[in-house]
């Protein structure tokens, strides 16, 4: 009996551990609802991943019109390293080009990440996260 018990336990500290490993890390995280920080305890599954929120309401406004915060939901995807950059989104050709910044995407060229830095805050978000580019230039990253 005390085996079985000790052998659960080490499970159980296992499994604590190995999620604690893959939670993302969410300090500096958006809600894309009303762009507060967010909880961990506040999340819905989206793609192949979760996306945080501030509160309790805010998944109810995403559920109900997820097509308006798709972008910001991808980049917060991105952001809490659930997804990686795999190409560029305008041309799906490999990333030779970077952005400024933190969680900035890359581009295949010059000639795509100038039309990126030309483009205001929103059309920026629009143009890398929005569901069709997103497919092209990211991809899940695989649970380790």
């Amino acid at each position: 009996m005390r085996q079985a018990l000790l052998a659960l336990t080490i499970a159980f500290g296992v499994t604590l551990v190995a999620n604690a490993a893959d939670a993302p890390k969410l300090e500096g995280i958006k809600c894309p609802v009303s762009q507060k920080p967010v909880a961990a305890d506040h999340h819905v599954d989206h793609k192949e991943g979760h996306v945080y929120f501030c509160c309790p309401n805010c998944p109810k406004a995403f559920k109900a019109n997820t097509e308006k915060f798709a972008a910001k939901a991808n980049q917060q995807l991105f952001a809490t390293g659930q997804f990686k950059q795999v190409a560029c989104p305008f041309s799906g050709q490999p990333v030779k080009e970077h952005a400024e910044g933190n969680n900035a995407p890359g581009f295949c060229c010059e000639n795509c990440l100038g039309k990126y830095n030309k483009a205001d805050e929103a059309a920026q978000l629009e143009m890398v996260f929005a569901d069709k580019p997103f497919a092209k230039g990211f991809e899940a990253k695989e649970a380790e």
